[in-house]
């Protein structure tokens, strides 16, 4: 029997291989199943198989390819490929030793790839706004969200949230991104040389004696990166300022403050944030000297990596936080810090507009919290008033009933004082005379009958009447 030659897919899989196997081409998984029967073939090798997959394709595989053409196989080699076994002398007619027409192969029909798993949860989230899963299924949905962002499964104006928050069951929905993530931003442009420069960046050069640590290549490229963002940030109205110099104490230690307070100051209006500028630094691999070489024989302790500077620079943004973008940037090979100033512009902008937004609710809020406590104390000063003329309509009733039951003695001894003898009569006279004063004085009808006067609403007198609010105001405790 003849060997069977490659399918067409098993082609494709190969010249795959012999590509490098880039991302994105092969999006069945079943392609797999190819390489490992080329496997067989020993057209490729596979490596390893599990993540990460790893094939190579072999000199065989090569000559495979060259012969067959690979790209694109014509339907007579197909043909002959796929033709019927050899046939020998004794079986072919009238003992001829020429081979027979080769039987064509009906042409097979086309196979629909397999969807992928990531395509299939963009497929769900375009009916779901949102996908539950599990909190064991938390790792595969966040390598399925990886490979949409790296394809671009959905636009740009649309990010691809996973949650697995603990207090809140975990999903994964496609939501439309802020607008300010969307806004085209203006470069800014960072001069050549600093021939005039700013009054900042002329007092950071002269505080600055260490360079902030940095080697004469960066320092002199953060100056013109710091010339660059006042320029702007200026021709925007805003504000900018170099810190003081920092002082260190009598021990050579700096406080929290002068620590934090950065290298240049970009206020907007009554905001402002710190830029700090540093050398961007590495972990490289430790070369052992002979003597490191000899202690680590011994079981001791030896470095086993360095902290070296790099050709980069680092931005750190503090104030007015959280970020929106981010904090820190560094530069990398492809992003230098005149591209990433845009951002960093923006992030400033981003951060005062907040604060700005946050100071003018809370001054709503305080207002609204004030607006509620004077109309709590006017209704404490109400039900104060009104407690108050309650008793002293209740102290004049009794009053009146005691003048009553006087009026009802008094009478009853006039009447008793005329049986009396006369010494007995002229004491009970005197004490009747007095009885008939006091009455005459406590009764409340021969007085001026008006609404009382409204006592004093101070702090304690209305403190019962607060509902739990402070008598002092708005913002103090109930105690003071």
């Amino acid at each position: 029997m003849a060997k069977t030659p490659p399918t067409e897919r098993q082609l494709e899989v190969l010249q795959w291989i012999a590509d490098g196997c880039p991302d994105g081409v092969m999006t069945d998984p079943q392609f797999k199943v190819s390489a490992y029967a080329l496997d067989s073939r020993n057209l490729v090798r596979v490596k390893r198989r599990k993540n990460p997959w790893i094939a190579e394709i072999t000199d065989a595989g090569q000559q495979v390819l060259a012969n067959s053409g690979a790209a694109a196989l014509s339907a007579a080699g197909r043909a002959i490929w796929t033709a019927s076994p050899i046939q020998t002398e004794a079986e072919m007619p009238g003992g001829s030793t020429t081979m027979g027409p080769p039987v064509p192969v009906p042409p097979r029909a086309p196979t629909v790839p397999a969807k992928s798993a990531t395509q299939k949860m963009m497929d769900r989230l375009l009916v779901e706004p949102v996908i539950e899963f599990t909190r064991a299924e938390a790792g595969r949905y966040k390598q399925l969200a990886t490979v949409a962002r790296r394809k671009k499964l959905f636009p740009d104006d649309m990010e691809l949230v996973v949650s697995t928050s603990w207090s809140e069951p975990c999903t994964v929905r496609l939501k439309r991104r802020p607008e300010w993530q969307l806004v085209a931003l203006d470069p800014v442009e960072v001069p050549a040389a600093n021939r005039t420069p700013h009054d900042v960046v002329a007092k950071l050069k002269e505080q600055r004696t260490d360079r902030l640590g940095m080697d004469a290549p960066r320092w002199n490229w953060t100056l013109r990166v710091v010339q660059g963002l006042v320029a702007e940030a200026e021709g925007r109205g805003y504000g900018v300022a170099a810190p003081p110099e920092p002082k260190p104490d009598y021990y050579g230690h700096l406080s929290r403050e002068q620590r934090t307070i950065g290298h240049l100051i970009v206020s907007i209006g009554e905001d402002e944030v710190h830029l700090h500028f540093s050398q961007a630094m590495e972990l490289v691999p430790h070369l052992l000297t002979a003597s490191e070489l000899r202690r680590q024989e011994k079981g001791y302790s030896v470095p086993t990596e360095n902290l070296v500077k790099t050709d980069f620079v680092t931005i750190r943004l503090t104030g007015l936080e959280p970020a929106f973008w981010q904090s820190e940037w560094t530069e990398t090979d492809t992003t230098r810090a005149d591209s990433l100033l845009p951002r960093i512009i923006q992030e400033i902008e981003l951060r005062a507009a907040r604060s700005v937004g946050r100071r003018l609710e809370k001054q709503r809020h305080d207002d609204e919290k004030r607006r509620q406590w004077e109309r709590v104390r006017d209704q404490a000063i109400g039900r104060l008033n009104e407690d108050h003329r309650a008793k002293v309509l209740l102290d004049q009733a009794e009053r009146f009933q005691r003048v009553q039951l006087l009026g009802e003695y008094i009478a009853a001894v006039r009447i008793h004082i005329e049986s009396m003898n006369l010494a007995d009569a002229a004491a009970a006279t005197d004490w009747l005379q007095w009885a008939e004063a006091h009455a005459k004085a406590s009764n409340p009808l021969l007085g001026v009958i008006c609404m009382p006067d409204d006592p004093k609403p101070d702090a304690d007198a209305i403190k019962p009447y607060m509902n739990g609010w402070s008598p002092y105001g708005p913002d103090r405790g109930i105690w003071g």
